[in-house]
Protein backbone atom coordinates (compact mmCIF):
# COMPACT_ATOMS: atom_id res chain seq x y z
CA UNK A 1 0.00 0.00 0.00
CA UNK A 2 1.14 3.54 -0.70
CA UNK A 3 2.92 5.67 1.90
CA UNK A 4 1.59 9.19 2.53
CA UNK A 5 3.61 11.97 4.21
CA UNK A 6 1.49 14.50 6.14
CA UNK A 7 3.24 17.80 6.94
CA UNK A 8 1.39 20.17 9.31
CA UNK A 9 2.33 22.08 12.45
CA UNK A 10 -1.19 21.65 13.92
CA UNK A 11 -0.83 18.36 15.81
CA UNK A 12 -4.57 17.74 16.29
CA UNK A 13 -5.37 18.14 12.60
CA UNK A 14 -2.29 16.18 11.56
CA UNK A 15 -3.30 13.28 13.81
CA UNK A 16 -6.87 13.31 12.44
CA UNK A 17 -5.61 13.21 8.84
CA UNK A 18 -3.19 10.39 9.64
CA UNK A 19 -5.93 8.40 11.34
CA UNK A 20 -8.23 8.73 8.30
CA UNK A 21 -5.42 7.65 5.97
CA UNK A 22 -4.51 4.67 8.11
CA UNK A 23 -8.17 3.61 8.33
CA UNK A 24 -8.17 3.59 4.50
CA UNK A 25 -5.16 1.27 4.42
CA UNK A 26 -2.33 3.76 3.74
CA UNK A 27 1.04 3.76 5.46
CA UNK A 28 1.79 7.20 6.93
CA UNK A 29 4.71 9.47 7.82
CA UNK A 30 4.49 12.84 9.53
CA UNK A 31 6.42 16.09 9.94
CA UNK A 32 5.78 19.41 11.69
CA UNK A 33 7.39 21.73 9.12
CA UNK A 34 8.78 21.80 5.59
CA UNK A 35 12.40 21.30 6.66
CA UNK A 36 11.62 18.05 8.49
CA UNK A 37 9.31 17.06 5.65
CA UNK A 38 12.07 17.51 3.05
CA UNK A 39 14.42 15.28 5.05
CA UNK A 40 11.75 12.57 5.23
CA UNK A 41 11.02 12.84 1.51
CA UNK A 42 14.68 12.44 0.58
CA UNK A 43 15.20 9.60 3.06
CA UNK A 44 11.94 7.58 2.93
CA UNK A 45 10.62 8.49 -0.55
CA UNK A 46 6.87 8.56 0.17
CA UNK A 47 4.36 8.03 -2.63
CA UNK A 48 2.44 11.27 -1.99
CA UNK A 49 2.74 14.42 0.16
CA UNK A 50 -0.06 16.29 1.97
CA UNK A 51 1.32 19.66 3.07
CA UNK A 52 0.12 22.72 4.95
CA UNK A 53 1.12 26.14 3.59
CA UNK A 54 1.71 28.26 6.71
CA UNK A 55 4.34 26.60 8.92
CA UNK A 56 7.45 27.67 10.87
CA UNK A 57 11.06 27.03 9.72
CA UNK A 58 10.08 26.19 6.12
CA UNK A 59 6.55 26.78 4.79
CA UNK A 60 4.78 24.76 2.12
CA UNK A 61 5.71 27.06 -0.77
CA UNK A 62 9.38 27.01 0.20
CA UNK A 63 9.31 23.23 0.44
CA UNK A 64 7.81 22.61 -2.98
CA UNK A 65 10.16 25.12 -4.63
CA UNK A 66 13.15 23.36 -3.09
CA UNK A 67 11.79 19.97 -4.10
CA UNK A 68 10.87 20.83 -7.70
CA UNK A 69 13.99 22.91 -8.43
CA UNK A 70 16.80 21.03 -6.72
CA UNK A 71 15.66 17.40 -6.48
CA UNK A 72 14.67 16.24 -9.99
CA UNK A 73 14.31 12.62 -8.85
CA UNK A 74 11.08 13.72 -7.13
CA UNK A 75 9.68 15.65 -10.10
CA UNK A 76 6.66 13.32 -10.35
CA UNK A 77 5.97 13.05 -6.60
CA UNK A 78 2.29 14.03 -6.12
CA UNK A 79 2.09 17.09 -3.86
CA UNK A 80 -1.26 18.24 -2.42
CA UNK A 81 -1.56 21.47 -0.45
CA UNK A 82 -3.91 21.28 2.56
CA UNK A 83 -4.42 24.80 3.88
CA UNK A 84 -6.74 27.15 5.71
CA UNK A 85 -5.94 29.77 3.06
CA UNK A 86 -9.03 29.30 0.93
CA UNK A 87 -9.02 32.42 -1.28
CA UNK A 88 -8.55 32.09 -5.03
CA UNK A 89 -5.14 33.80 -5.12
CA UNK A 90 -3.75 31.38 -2.54
CA UNK A 91 -4.98 28.43 -4.55
CA UNK A 92 -3.54 29.82 -7.79
CA UNK A 93 -0.20 30.43 -6.10
CA UNK A 94 -0.11 26.90 -4.71
CA UNK A 95 -0.71 25.38 -8.13
CA UNK A 96 1.72 27.78 -9.80
CA UNK A 97 4.45 26.70 -7.38
CA UNK A 98 4.05 23.11 -8.59
CA UNK A 99 1.28 21.70 -6.39
CA UNK A 100 -0.86 19.04 -8.06
CA UNK A 101 -3.97 19.85 -6.01
CA UNK A 102 -5.04 22.40 -3.42
CA UNK A 103 -7.56 21.48 -0.71
CA UNK A 104 -8.89 23.73 2.03
CA UNK A 105 -9.57 23.33 5.75
CA UNK A 106 -11.81 22.26 7.42
CA UNK A 107 -11.01 19.00 5.72
CA UNK A 108 -13.63 17.11 3.71
CA UNK A 109 -12.17 13.65 4.33
CA UNK A 110 -14.18 11.91 1.63
CA UNK A 111 -12.92 14.41 -0.94
CA UNK A 112 -9.39 14.16 0.45
CA UNK A 113 -9.30 10.37 0.15
CA UNK A 114 -10.76 10.53 -3.38
CA UNK A 115 -8.11 13.09 -4.42
CA UNK A 116 -5.28 11.05 -2.90
CA UNK A 117 -6.49 7.91 -4.69
CA UNK A 118 -6.80 9.71 -8.03
CA UNK A 119 -3.28 11.17 -7.81
CA UNK A 120 -1.75 7.81 -6.93
CA UNK A 121 -3.55 6.13 -9.81
CA UNK A 122 -2.26 8.81 -12.19
CA UNK A 123 1.33 8.15 -11.11
CA UNK A 124 0.78 4.41 -11.53
CA UNK A 125 -0.44 4.94 -15.10
CA UNK A 126 2.62 7.09 -15.86
CA UNK A 127 4.95 4.40 -14.52
CA UNK A 128 3.23 1.68 -16.56
CA UNK A 129 3.53 3.80 -19.72
CA UNK A 130 7.21 4.50 -19.01
CA UNK A 131 7.88 0.80 -18.45
CA UNK A 132 6.16 -0.12 -21.71
CA UNK A 133 8.34 2.38 -23.58
CA UNK A 134 11.52 0.98 -22.09
CA UNK A 135 10.45 -2.60 -22.83
CA UNK A 136 9.95 -1.69 -26.49
CA UNK A 137 13.31 0.08 -26.52
CA UNK A 138 15.36 -2.80 -25.15
CA UNK A 139 13.42 -5.75 -26.49
CA UNK A 140 15.65 -6.20 -29.52
CA UNK A 141 18.76 -6.08 -27.37
CA UNK A 142 17.53 -8.77 -25.01
CA UNK A 143 16.62 -11.10 -27.88
CA UNK A 144 19.81 -10.76 -29.88
CA UNK A 145 22.57 -9.06 -27.87
CA UNK A 146 25.11 -10.13 -30.49
CA UNK A 147 23.55 -7.61 -32.88
CA UNK A 148 24.86 -4.79 -30.70
CA UNK A 149 28.36 -6.23 -30.66
CA UNK A 150 28.37 -6.74 -34.42
CA UNK A 151 27.23 -3.18 -34.95
CA UNK A 152 29.86 -1.75 -32.59
CA UNK A 153 32.61 -3.71 -34.33
CA UNK A 154 31.85 -2.74 -37.90
CA UNK A 155 30.29 0.75 -37.79
CA UNK A 156 32.57 3.59 -38.73
CA UNK A 157 32.33 7.21 -39.69
CA UNK A 158 35.59 7.23 -41.62
CA UNK A 159 37.69 10.34 -41.21
CA UNK A 160 34.79 12.61 -40.40
CA UNK A 161 35.63 12.70 -36.69
CA UNK A 162 37.52 11.14 -33.86
CA UNK A 163 35.62 8.69 -31.66
CA UNK A 164 33.56 10.28 -28.93
CA UNK A 165 35.10 10.20 -25.49
CA UNK A 166 33.93 7.97 -22.96
CA UNK A 167 15.95 24.73 -13.84
CA UNK A 168 11.19 28.21 -12.63
CA UNK A 169 8.95 30.59 -10.87
CA UNK A 170 8.73 34.37 -10.76
CA UNK A 171 9.93 35.90 -7.51
CA UNK A 172 8.82 38.79 -5.35
CA UNK A 173 10.11 41.89 -7.09
CA UNK A 174 11.98 44.77 -5.51
CA UNK A 175 9.81 47.79 -4.80
CA UNK A 176 9.46 50.12 -7.79
CA UNK A 177 7.02 52.77 -8.89
CA UNK A 178 4.07 51.49 -10.91
CA UNK A 179 2.01 53.26 -13.52
CA UNK A 180 -1.32 54.68 -12.43
CA UNK A 181 -4.07 52.08 -12.50
CA UNK A 182 -6.59 54.47 -14.03
CA UNK A 183 -5.32 53.67 -17.52
CA UNK A 184 -6.21 50.03 -16.94
CA UNK A 185 -9.68 51.11 -15.86
CA UNK A 186 -10.06 53.02 -19.12
CA UNK A 187 -8.88 50.00 -21.11
CA UNK A 188 -11.41 47.74 -19.40
CA UNK A 189 -14.20 50.27 -19.91
CA UNK A 190 -13.34 50.58 -23.60
CA UNK A 191 -13.23 46.79 -24.01
CA UNK A 192 -16.62 46.37 -22.30
CA UNK A 193 -18.15 48.82 -24.77
CA UNK A 194 -16.75 46.98 -27.78
CA UNK A 195 -18.68 44.39 -29.75
CA UNK A 196 -16.49 41.52 -28.58
CA UNK A 197 -16.33 42.69 -24.94
CA UNK A 198 -12.81 41.35 -24.77
CA UNK A 199 -9.31 42.68 -24.19
CA UNK A 200 -5.94 41.48 -25.48
CA UNK A 201 -3.39 41.41 -22.67
CA UNK A 202 -0.06 39.79 -21.96
CA UNK A 203 2.48 39.14 -19.27
CA UNK A 204 6.30 39.04 -19.18
CA UNK A 205 8.04 37.25 -16.28
CA UNK A 206 11.71 37.22 -15.27
CA UNK A 207 11.48 33.61 -14.11
CA UNK A 208 15.25 33.09 -13.84
CA UNK A 209 15.80 35.50 -10.95
CA UNK A 210 14.55 32.98 -8.41
CA UNK A 211 17.32 30.53 -9.30
CA UNK A 212 20.05 32.98 -8.31
CA UNK A 213 18.50 34.56 -5.22
CA UNK A 214 20.08 32.07 -2.79
CA UNK A 215 23.53 32.21 -4.36
CA UNK A 216 23.64 36.03 -4.42
CA UNK A 217 22.43 36.64 -0.87
CA UNK A 218 22.39 40.35 0.03
CA UNK A 219 23.43 41.33 -3.50
CA UNK A 220 20.21 39.94 -4.97
CA UNK A 221 18.06 43.00 -4.24
CA UNK A 222 20.27 45.47 -6.09
CA UNK A 223 20.84 43.09 -8.99
CA UNK A 224 17.11 42.39 -9.32
CA UNK A 225 16.26 46.10 -9.39
CA UNK A 226 18.67 46.64 -12.28
CA UNK A 227 17.41 43.53 -14.09
CA UNK A 228 13.81 44.75 -13.84
CA UNK A 229 14.88 48.20 -15.06
CA UNK A 230 16.58 46.70 -18.14
CA UNK A 231 13.54 44.55 -18.82
CA UNK A 232 11.08 47.44 -18.51
CA UNK A 233 13.05 49.66 -20.89
CA UNK A 234 13.22 46.85 -23.42
CA UNK A 235 9.49 46.12 -23.18
CA UNK A 236 8.51 49.78 -23.57
CA UNK A 237 10.47 50.03 -26.81
CA UNK A 238 8.11 47.47 -28.33
CA UNK A 239 4.86 49.07 -27.18
CA UNK A 240 2.60 51.33 -29.20
CA UNK A 241 1.48 54.69 -27.78
CA UNK A 242 -1.93 53.34 -26.68
CA UNK A 243 -0.54 50.17 -25.05
CA UNK A 244 -0.47 50.10 -21.24
CA UNK A 245 2.28 48.61 -19.06
CA UNK A 246 2.39 48.00 -15.32
CA UNK A 247 4.34 45.68 -13.01
CA UNK A 248 2.54 43.71 -10.30
CA UNK A 249 3.82 42.96 -6.79
CA UNK A 250 5.44 39.70 -7.96
CA UNK A 251 7.49 41.51 -10.59
CA UNK A 252 5.44 40.36 -13.60
CA UNK A 253 4.98 42.98 -16.33
CA UNK A 254 1.34 43.18 -17.43
CA UNK A 255 0.53 44.73 -20.81
CA UNK A 256 -2.75 45.73 -22.43
CA UNK A 257 -2.40 45.77 -26.22
CA UNK A 258 -4.71 48.40 -27.63
CA UNK A 259 -4.72 47.63 -31.34
CA UNK A 260 -3.43 44.07 -31.83
CA UNK A 261 -5.22 40.84 -32.61
CA UNK A 262 -4.64 37.83 -30.36
CA UNK A 263 -2.23 36.34 -32.89
CA UNK A 264 -0.33 39.62 -33.35
CA UNK A 265 -0.04 40.04 -29.58
CA UNK A 266 1.30 36.49 -29.24
CA UNK A 267 4.01 37.24 -31.81
CA UNK A 268 4.93 40.50 -30.07
CA UNK A 269 5.04 38.80 -26.66
CA UNK A 270 7.54 36.24 -27.97
CA UNK A 271 9.60 38.98 -29.62
CA UNK A 272 9.72 40.86 -26.32
CA UNK A 273 10.65 37.67 -24.46
CA UNK A 274 13.64 36.96 -26.70
CA UNK A 275 14.92 40.53 -26.67
CA UNK A 276 14.63 40.89 -22.89
CA UNK A 277 16.45 37.58 -22.45
CA UNK A 278 19.22 38.58 -24.85
CA UNK A 279 19.56 42.01 -23.23
CA UNK A 280 19.99 40.45 -19.80
CA UNK A 281 22.34 37.79 -21.15
CA UNK A 282 24.54 40.44 -22.75
CA UNK A 283 24.64 42.67 -19.67
CA UNK A 284 28.03 42.92 -17.97
CA UNK A 285 28.33 41.89 -14.30
CA UNK A 286 29.27 45.42 -13.28
CA UNK A 287 26.07 46.84 -14.81
CA UNK A 288 24.10 44.63 -12.42
CA UNK A 289 26.24 45.59 -9.43
CA UNK A 290 27.92 42.16 -9.32
CA UNK A 291 31.49 40.97 -9.55
CA UNK A 292 32.80 38.05 -11.61
CA UNK A 293 32.76 35.64 -8.63
CA UNK A 294 29.07 36.32 -8.03
CA UNK A 295 28.26 35.87 -11.71
CA UNK A 296 30.09 32.55 -11.64
CA UNK A 297 27.86 31.44 -8.76
CA UNK A 298 24.73 32.77 -10.43
CA UNK A 299 25.24 32.60 -14.18
CA UNK A 300 23.83 35.14 -16.57
CA UNK A 301 22.05 32.26 -18.33
CA UNK A 302 19.93 31.79 -15.19
CA UNK A 303 19.30 35.51 -14.70
CA UNK A 304 18.23 35.89 -18.34
CA UNK A 305 15.46 33.27 -18.34
CA UNK A 306 12.24 34.99 -19.42
CA UNK A 307 8.68 33.82 -20.11
CA UNK A 308 6.01 35.73 -22.01
CA UNK A 309 2.42 35.06 -23.04
CA UNK A 310 -0.69 36.83 -24.27
CA UNK A 311 -4.40 35.99 -24.17
CA UNK A 312 -7.77 37.36 -25.21
CA UNK A 313 -9.66 38.07 -21.97
CA UNK A 314 -13.44 37.84 -21.76
CA UNK A 315 -14.81 40.89 -19.91
CA UNK A 316 -18.54 40.35 -20.41
CA UNK A 317 -19.25 40.12 -16.68
CA UNK A 318 -16.47 42.40 -15.50
CA UNK A 319 -17.16 44.91 -12.74
CA UNK A 320 -14.57 47.44 -11.61
CA UNK A 321 -14.76 50.41 -9.26
CA UNK A 322 -11.23 51.78 -9.57
CA UNK A 323 -8.03 51.60 -11.56
CA UNK A 324 -6.51 49.13 -9.15
CA UNK A 325 -9.63 46.95 -9.41
CA UNK A 326 -9.20 46.95 -13.19
CA UNK A 327 -5.54 45.98 -12.93
CA UNK A 328 -6.29 43.20 -10.43
CA UNK A 329 -9.08 41.94 -12.71
CA UNK A 330 -6.81 41.81 -15.77
CA UNK A 331 -4.02 40.17 -13.80
CA UNK A 332 -6.34 37.52 -12.34
CA UNK A 333 -7.81 36.75 -15.74
CA UNK A 334 -4.31 36.46 -17.22
CA UNK A 335 -3.34 33.99 -14.49
CA UNK A 336 -6.47 31.93 -15.12
CA UNK A 337 -5.91 31.99 -18.89
CA UNK A 338 -2.28 30.93 -18.40
CA UNK A 339 -3.40 28.05 -16.21
CA UNK A 340 -5.92 26.90 -18.82
CA UNK A 341 -3.30 27.21 -21.56
CA UNK A 342 -0.87 25.18 -19.47
CA UNK A 343 -3.41 22.41 -18.96
CA UNK A 344 -4.20 22.34 -22.68
CA UNK A 345 -0.50 22.23 -23.52
CA UNK A 346 0.03 19.33 -21.13
CA UNK A 347 -2.90 17.42 -22.62
CA UNK A 348 -1.59 17.95 -26.14
CA UNK A 349 1.90 16.94 -25.05
CA UNK A 350 0.56 13.69 -23.57
CA UNK A 351 -1.24 13.03 -26.83
CA UNK A 352 1.91 13.78 -28.80
CA UNK A 353 3.94 11.33 -26.69
CA UNK A 354 1.58 8.55 -27.75
CA UNK A 355 1.20 9.51 -31.41
CA UNK A 356 4.43 11.21 -32.52
CA UNK A 357 6.44 9.58 -35.29
CA UNK A 358 9.76 10.50 -36.86
CA UNK A 359 10.80 10.85 -40.46
CA UNK A 360 14.34 10.05 -41.62
CA UNK A 361 15.94 12.16 -44.33
CA UNK A 362 18.89 10.95 -46.36
CA UNK A 363 22.09 13.00 -46.42
CA UNK A 364 24.52 13.15 -49.35
CA UNK A 365 28.24 13.91 -49.33
CA UNK A 366 30.24 15.94 -51.87
CA UNK A 367 30.61 12.97 -54.23
CA UNK A 368 26.81 12.56 -54.07
CA UNK A 369 27.12 9.22 -52.27
CA UNK A 370 25.06 8.59 -49.08
CA UNK A 371 26.51 9.91 -45.82
CA UNK A 372 26.90 7.45 -42.92
CA UNK A 373 24.04 9.10 -41.04
CA UNK A 374 20.45 10.24 -41.55
CA UNK A 375 18.60 13.27 -40.24
CA UNK A 376 15.87 12.43 -37.75
CA UNK A 377 13.01 14.83 -37.07
CA UNK A 378 9.34 14.76 -36.18
CA UNK A 379 7.02 14.16 -39.12
CA UNK A 380 4.73 16.85 -40.55
CA UNK A 381 1.71 16.03 -38.36
CA UNK A 382 3.84 15.92 -35.21
CA UNK A 383 5.48 19.24 -36.11
CA UNK A 384 2.06 20.84 -36.46
CA UNK A 385 1.06 19.59 -32.99
CA UNK A 386 4.33 20.87 -31.55
CA UNK A 387 3.70 24.35 -32.97
CA UNK A 388 0.24 24.31 -31.42
CA UNK A 389 1.65 23.32 -28.03
CA UNK A 390 4.29 26.04 -28.16
CA UNK A 391 1.72 28.62 -29.30
CA UNK A 392 0.17 28.55 -25.82
CA UNK A 393 3.33 30.28 -24.60
CA UNK A 394 3.19 28.43 -21.27
CA UNK A 395 6.58 27.32 -19.88
CA UNK A 396 8.13 26.82 -23.34
CA UNK A 397 11.53 25.81 -21.94
CA UNK A 398 9.97 22.93 -20.00
CA UNK A 399 7.96 21.85 -23.04
CA UNK A 400 11.05 22.03 -25.25
CA UNK A 401 12.85 19.75 -22.78
CA UNK A 402 10.01 17.23 -22.99
CA UNK A 403 10.17 17.37 -26.78
CA UNK A 404 13.94 16.83 -26.76
CA UNK A 405 13.51 13.77 -24.55
CA UNK A 406 10.68 12.48 -26.73
CA UNK A 407 12.84 12.86 -29.85
CA UNK A 408 15.66 10.92 -28.18
CA UNK A 409 13.28 8.14 -27.11
CA UNK A 410 11.66 7.82 -30.54
CA UNK A 411 15.00 7.88 -32.36
CA UNK A 412 16.37 5.25 -29.99
CA UNK A 413 13.43 2.95 -30.69
CA UNK A 414 13.98 3.35 -34.42
CA UNK A 415 17.69 2.60 -34.04
CA UNK A 416 16.94 -0.57 -32.07
CA UNK A 417 14.73 -1.84 -34.90
CA UNK A 418 17.28 -0.85 -37.56
CA UNK A 419 20.16 -2.54 -35.77
CA UNK A 420 18.15 -5.71 -35.23
CA UNK A 421 17.72 -5.80 -39.04
CA UNK A 422 21.45 -5.46 -39.59
CA UNK A 423 21.52 -1.75 -40.54
CA UNK A 424 24.58 0.15 -39.37
CA UNK A 425 23.93 3.83 -40.07
CA UNK A 426 23.79 6.65 -37.57
CA UNK A 427 20.92 9.01 -36.75
CA UNK A 428 20.94 12.68 -35.78
CA UNK A 429 18.83 14.05 -32.96
CA UNK A 430 18.55 17.64 -31.81
CA UNK A 431 18.71 18.98 -28.27
CA UNK A 432 18.00 22.64 -27.60
CA UNK A 433 20.55 24.67 -25.70
CA UNK A 434 17.79 25.84 -23.31
CA UNK A 435 17.39 22.22 -22.14
CA UNK A 436 21.10 21.97 -21.37
CA UNK A 437 21.36 25.38 -19.68
CA UNK A 438 18.69 24.53 -17.10
CA UNK A 439 20.11 22.38 -14.31
CA UNK A 440 16.93 20.36 -13.75
CA UNK A 441 16.25 19.68 -17.41
CA UNK A 442 19.88 18.81 -18.09
CA UNK A 443 19.81 16.22 -15.32
CA UNK A 444 16.67 14.63 -16.75
CA UNK A 445 18.14 14.54 -20.25
CA UNK A 446 21.39 13.02 -18.99
CA UNK A 447 19.49 10.35 -17.05
CA UNK A 448 17.71 9.29 -20.23
CA UNK A 449 20.99 9.22 -22.15
CA UNK A 450 22.63 7.14 -19.42
CA UNK A 451 19.86 4.54 -19.70
CA UNK A 452 20.76 3.80 -23.34
CA UNK A 453 23.11 0.92 -24.25
CA UNK A 454 26.62 1.94 -25.30
CA UNK A 455 26.13 0.71 -28.87
CA UNK A 456 23.02 2.84 -29.23
CA UNK A 457 24.84 5.95 -28.00
CA UNK A 458 27.56 5.15 -30.51
CA UNK A 459 24.98 5.44 -33.29
CA UNK A 460 23.81 8.94 -32.30
CA UNK A 461 24.82 12.30 -33.72
CA UNK A 462 23.60 14.97 -31.27
CA UNK A 463 23.05 18.46 -32.67
CA UNK A 464 23.00 21.28 -30.09
CA UNK A 465 20.44 23.75 -31.43
CA UNK A 466 19.43 27.36 -30.75
CA UNK A 467 22.67 28.41 -29.06
CA UNK A 468 22.06 32.00 -27.89
CA UNK A 469 24.02 34.61 -29.79
CA UNK A 470 25.27 36.16 -26.53
CA UNK A 471 26.23 32.91 -24.82
CA UNK A 472 29.90 33.14 -23.94
CA UNK A 473 32.21 30.54 -25.49
CA UNK A 474 33.36 29.00 -22.16
CA UNK A 475 29.75 28.41 -21.17
CA UNK A 476 29.05 26.84 -24.59
CA UNK A 477 31.95 24.44 -24.07
CA UNK A 478 30.72 23.59 -20.57
CA UNK A 479 27.24 22.77 -21.88
CA UNK A 480 28.55 20.61 -24.72
CA UNK A 481 30.80 18.61 -22.41
CA UNK A 482 27.76 17.62 -20.35
CA UNK A 483 26.45 15.45 -23.21
CA UNK A 484 29.68 14.51 -24.98
CA UNK A 485 29.82 10.96 -23.52
CA UNK A 486 26.42 10.06 -24.95
CA UNK A 487 27.03 10.46 -28.69
CA UNK A 488 29.35 9.22 -31.38
CA UNK A 489 29.47 12.73 -32.87
CA UNK A 490 28.55 16.17 -31.57
CA UNK A 491 27.38 18.91 -33.93
CA UNK A 492 26.63 22.58 -33.38
CA UNK A 493 23.86 24.52 -35.11
CA UNK A 494 24.72 28.13 -35.95
CA UNK A 495 22.14 30.86 -36.41
CA UNK A 496 24.32 33.37 -38.19
CA UNK A 497 27.54 33.41 -40.20
CA UNK A 498 29.62 35.06 -37.49
CA UNK A 499 29.92 31.98 -35.24
CA UNK A 500 31.38 34.22 -32.55
CA UNK A 501 29.78 32.16 -29.76
CA UNK A 502 31.18 28.77 -30.85
CA UNK A 503 34.49 27.31 -31.92
CA UNK A 504 34.15 23.86 -33.54
CA UNK A 505 37.83 23.16 -32.99
CA UNK A 506 38.00 23.84 -29.25
CA UNK A 507 34.62 22.21 -28.61
CA UNK A 508 35.66 19.20 -30.71
CA UNK A 509 32.37 19.35 -32.59
CA UNK A 510 33.30 18.14 -36.10
CA UNK A 511 30.03 19.19 -37.79
CA UNK A 512 28.53 22.66 -38.07
CA UNK A 513 24.85 22.65 -39.00
CA UNK A 514 23.70 25.79 -40.77
CA UNK A 515 20.25 26.82 -39.54
CA UNK A 516 17.64 27.72 -42.18
CA UNK A 517 17.90 31.49 -41.63
CA UNK A 518 21.66 31.22 -41.88
CA UNK A 519 21.38 29.41 -45.23
CA UNK A 520 19.17 32.16 -46.61
CA UNK A 521 21.65 34.74 -45.37
CA UNK A 522 24.46 32.80 -47.03
CA UNK A 523 22.66 32.62 -50.39
CA UNK A 524 22.35 36.41 -50.53
CA UNK A 525 26.15 36.64 -50.75
CA UNK A 526 28.25 36.12 -53.82
CA UNK A 527 30.08 32.86 -54.49
CA UNK A 528 33.40 34.13 -53.14
CA UNK A 529 31.88 35.05 -49.76
CA UNK A 530 30.18 31.66 -49.53
CA UNK A 531 33.46 29.88 -50.20
CA UNK A 532 35.22 31.99 -47.57
CA UNK A 533 32.59 31.10 -44.98
CA UNK A 534 32.86 27.36 -45.66
CA UNK A 535 36.64 27.63 -45.74
CA UNK A 536 36.61 29.24 -42.29
CA UNK A 537 34.63 26.27 -40.93
CA UNK A 538 37.01 23.82 -42.60
CA UNK A 539 39.89 25.72 -41.03
CA UNK A 540 38.37 24.84 -37.66
CA UNK A 541 38.55 21.13 -38.59
CA UNK A 542 34.80 20.89 -39.03
CA UNK A 543 32.48 20.01 -41.87
CA UNK A 544 29.33 21.83 -42.98
CA UNK A 545 25.88 20.23 -42.97
CA UNK A 546 23.05 21.98 -44.84
CA UNK A 547 19.77 20.71 -43.38
CA UNK A 548 17.09 22.61 -45.27
CA UNK A 549 18.21 24.17 -48.57
CA UNK A 550 15.45 26.67 -49.44
CA UNK A 551 15.21 25.69 -53.12
CA UNK A 552 16.49 22.97 -55.40
CA UNK A 553 18.50 25.32 -57.63
CA UNK A 554 20.47 26.49 -54.58
CA UNK A 555 21.86 23.00 -53.91
CA UNK A 556 24.47 23.11 -56.67
CA UNK A 557 25.62 26.56 -55.52
CA UNK A 558 26.10 25.19 -52.01
CA UNK A 559 28.06 22.18 -53.29
CA UNK A 560 30.33 24.42 -55.37
CA UNK A 561 30.92 26.75 -52.43
CA UNK A 562 32.21 23.87 -50.29
CA UNK A 563 29.28 22.30 -48.38
CA UNK A 564 30.21 18.83 -47.11
CA UNK A 565 26.74 17.38 -46.47
CA UNK A 566 23.31 18.33 -47.81
CA UNK A 567 20.10 16.72 -46.61
CA UNK A 568 17.27 15.63 -48.88
CA UNK A 569 14.15 17.78 -49.07
CA UNK A 570 11.81 17.73 -46.08
CA UNK A 571 8.52 15.92 -46.69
Amino acid sequence: MATILCIDDESDLRNDVIEELQDSGYETLEAVNGKDGLEIILRDQPDLVLCDVTMPVMNGHELIRELRQNHPAFANLPFIFLSALADRDAQLKGRAEGGDDYMTKPVDYELLLATVGARLRQVERMEVHKEEQMVRLYKAVAVEPSKWEEFSARESIGNMTDAAEIPPQAVEAPETKNDCGETFSEAVAEAMQSESKSLIAGRVQLVGLNEVKKSLGDSWQGMAEKAYEIAEKTIRRHLDPRDILRKDKNGDFVVCFADLSEQEAACKAQLIKHEVGEKLLGTQAGELGLDSAQIEAATMQSISQVDAESHELDLKDAKVNSGNDAFDLINAKLQAAAQRAGELAKDLLKELIDTATLELRAVKMKNRSPAPFQLSEFDKNSRAKIQKILSFGNDPVSIQCELDMLHLSKASEALVEAMASGETGMTTIGVHCSTLLNRRYLERYRQLCESLPDALRHALVIVVRDIPEDLHAPRTHEVINQIRPFARVLALEVRSLSMHQIDPETTRAPIVVLETAGIKQLLTQDAQEMRQFFSAIHGKRAKVLIENPPKVEAVEDLWRAGADFIASERK
